[in-house]
């Protein structure tokens, strides 16, 4: 899996976090289940609709379609008739039970495709946040401080004070990995 924010592509399977620039990866690892999951409903729709018609269409061809009539060792004509057993015409009870698991099939369809749409507009959110022009987040990694930070961004530490103050980070000594940290432009 790569990273949606740096693209690493050395992100093991079910990892919470980028070892490379610290992101959450949390909210996509529910998209992809989410996603899967929508995946999984629509083929076993498709299945069940496959069924419904070719049920239909069984029905239509052995019991609306006259059959031709056969003449019998008496030199009578007689019709053919339909086997009695459950596989030649389907249960009325099997149709509405099968019609009800598509109604409950779609409507979980329903449900995963305003769930990923609110995940996608979570995630546009915090994009839009990660790319505003009026600053920057910052996720903190080891070993970094106020100083480096500012050293990374400004050019020099002398912002830190700022920094902090921006972020509303009572000492300034002690940041934890994995904070978000606004850096203003």
């Amino acid at each position: 899996m790569n990273c949606p924010i740096c693209d690493d592509p050395n992100i093991p399977e079910g990892a919470e976090s980028c070892a490379n620039c610290g992101s959450d990866l949390r909210a996509f690892h529910d998209i992809q289940r989410v996603q899967d999951q929508r995946r999984n409903y629509k083929t076993l729709s498709l299945v069940f609709g496959v069924l419904a018609i070719l049920l239909v269409s069984y029905v239509i061809a052995f019991r609306f379609v006259a059959p031709d009539p056969i003449q019998n060792d008496a030199g009578e004509h007689a019709t053919m008739a339909m086997a009695s057993d459950a596989t030649a015409a389907p249960n009325p009870s099997e149709m509405d039970e099968l019609k009800s698991q598509l109604i409950e099939k779609d409507a979980e369809i329903v449900t995963l495709q305003s769930e990923i749409a609110q995940l996608e507009a979570t995630m546009q959110s915090s994009f839009d946040d990660v790319k505003d022009k009026d600053h920057t987040i910052h996720v903190v990694k080891e070993g970094e401080t106020l100083w480096s930070i500012s050293e990374m961004y400004h050019g020099h530490g002398f912002e830190h004070a700022t920094i902090a103050g921006h972020n509303e980070v009572n000492n300034m000594d002690h940041i934890e990995v994995g904070d978000s940290i606004i850096i203003k432009h």
